[in-house]
């Protein structure tokens, strides 16, 4: 079959969303209400029946299906809460009441969207639901595969929503099949480079760090790490890919560490000390190098400790339960190491406010967590560079509504500066011009200065050197007062 064929056959196969598309049939919010409220409860009625597909293909612990259940339903509530009619209304009637709608979005038209595998069903619901939400058509793309929770997820989904405004395929999407404007969300990585301006692409390469310092809750990190690193098989792109543990509480974090990692994963029976067994996805060869040294394993992960910071280890981007831990000396050192795995999905960091800020500063991060991790960020996919995660208590949804709107201001009323304007383009005169340098030539207010009272904020670089004056001054009165002390007990001596 010929290009051209191909690409005819694929637009008709789209046809349905495209009218629907252009005929802007999710425009209407109670539309787009009704649609999300069936496919809740499709969902929610079907749950046992999703929790065992997913469970069937994951191999996960029963829990994290469960909260990944949830987090999906979540998500669906969520979006379906956000829609208030009365609003759209309100808004989409303001121009005629010679109102502004400087705020105002419109759907972009069709959403593609390829979902994570590692946790399939809120991947996919967590695109799904706020695109439908914003008044987009969806179209699905996914492989063909033997795994029995997407083909039954993507029935139940298909089956709830007007089958014009969904739609699954197995095929590569591409602009000219589709013939309308549309953004394509991929959870797995580009396909091709540059990244098209409407691809929405998680960098599911990109490296996650973590930084507990020598002043962090030393247990609270190793649980939270070894949570976040074992937690789905180790496979969630937010699982820390190294942790650099400060030299002064290394063996308190690692000796937490492997308490915590026996406790959450009890299936895996008694740890193992030491050894060479490197188990499923570490390669032999590595233990022993580089100083790299597993310090508990069992047949499905472990903890490893590296020394080297070129070892094989510190580079990959590991999709198996294995934790490696790097010792560093300073934040300084952890700031430097981080800069040289490039651009960071995600930071972890462990420690005092204050030591946390300089951190955040400085590791080249798209979001930065301070001592604690979002157990819901590891269900989702690697946000886009563009649209980092945010911790909000209204919503799980991973992308904001905005991601499938575009911009769409209508003003009706006109800014005095412009009336004024529009006046002395039509008619000038001389007076006008100079009042109009006037308005604008002159001083600017002066800068005000951060006042340095007691009650003034002092920065991490000031706080040091304030410590070194201080106890560089103590140090050299302590000093003058023992020389005068001590000459005065010898000229007494030497008296007559």
């Amino acid at each position: 079959m010929s290009a051209s064929k191909c690409t005819a056959a694929m637009s008709k196969q789209f046809q349905a969303v495209r009218s629907a598309a252009i005929d802007g049939q999710v425009h209407n919010p109670i539309y787009r209400k009704t649609q999300l409220k069936k496919l809740y409860e499709s969902l929610a009625q079907h749950g046992p029946e999703i929790q065992r597909a997913l469970l069937q293909d994951s191999g996960y612990r029963e829990v994290e299906v469960a909260v990944e259940y949830s987090l999906a339903l979540r998500c669906l509530k969520d979006a379906f809460e956000g829609i208030d009619p009365a609003k759209a209304l309100q808004d989409e009637y303001a121009i005629a009441h010679s109102k502004d709608t400087p705020f105002e979005r419109a759907p972009i038209g069709i959403v593609v969207i390829k979902p994570a595998p590692h946790a399939f069903f809120f991947c996919l619901i967590c695109a799904v639901a706020p695109a439908l939400a914003a008044g987009n058509c969806v179209i699905v793309r996914i492989q063909q595969n033997i795994l029995q929770a997407p083909r039954t997820i993507l029935e139940l989904v298909g089956r709830a929503l007007d089958q014009d405004i969904f739609q699954v395929t197995y095929e590569d999407v591409k602009d000219a099949d589709l013939g309308h404007p549309h953004v394509v969300v991929s959870q797995h990585g580009a396909s091709a480079a540059p990244t098209p301006a409407n691809h929405l692409v998680s960098s599911s390469d990109a490296r996650v760090m973590a930084v507990v310092e020598r002043d962090a809750d030393v247990d609270a990190a190793a649980k939270a790490l070894v949570m976040a690193r074992f937690s789905l098989g180790g496979k969630s792109p937010y699982a820390p890919d190294v942790v650099l543990v400060n030299e002064w509480v290394k063996d308190d974090f690692l000796a937490a560490a492997t308490r915590h990692h026996i406790q959450f994963m009890p299936k895996f029976g008694d740890k193992q000390q030491g050894g060479s067994f490197s188990g499923p996805g570490l390669p032999d060869e590595i233990i022993g190098r580089d100083g790299a040294q597993i310090l508990a394993s069992v047949p499905d992960g472990g903890i490893v400790e590296v020394q080297a910071r070129n070892s094989p280890l510190m580079r990959r981007k590991p999709q198996e339960p294995w934790l490696v831990i790097h010792p560093v000396t300073s934040m300084d050192g952890a700031i430097d190491l981080s800069l040289s795995l490039g651009p960071l999905g995600a930071a972890y960091v462990f420690t005092k406010p204050a030591m946390a800020k300089y951190l955040g500063q400085y590791l080249n991060a798209n979001v930065t967590y301070v001592n604690h991790i979002p157990a819901s960020l590891l269900f989702g996919p690697m946000a886009p560079t563009e649209t980092p995660p945010r911790q909000e208590s209204s919503t799980t949804c991973r992308y904001p509504e905005s991601c499938f709107t575009v911009a769409k201001p209508k003003y009706s009323s006109c800014q005095k500066l412009d009336a004024d304007l529009n006046s002395i383009l039509y008619r000038p005169s001389h007076q006008d011009i100079q009042n109009l340098a006037r308005s604008v030539v002159g001083e600017l207010p002066p800068i005000e200065r951060r006042k340095n009272g007691l009650g003034a904020d002092i920065g991490f670089f000031h706080q040091g050197i304030l410590t070194g004056g201080i106890v560089l001054i103590l140090a050299v009165v302590s000093c003058t007062i023992a020389v005068g002390y001590y000459s005065l007990q010898v000229a007494r001596s030497r008296m007559p």
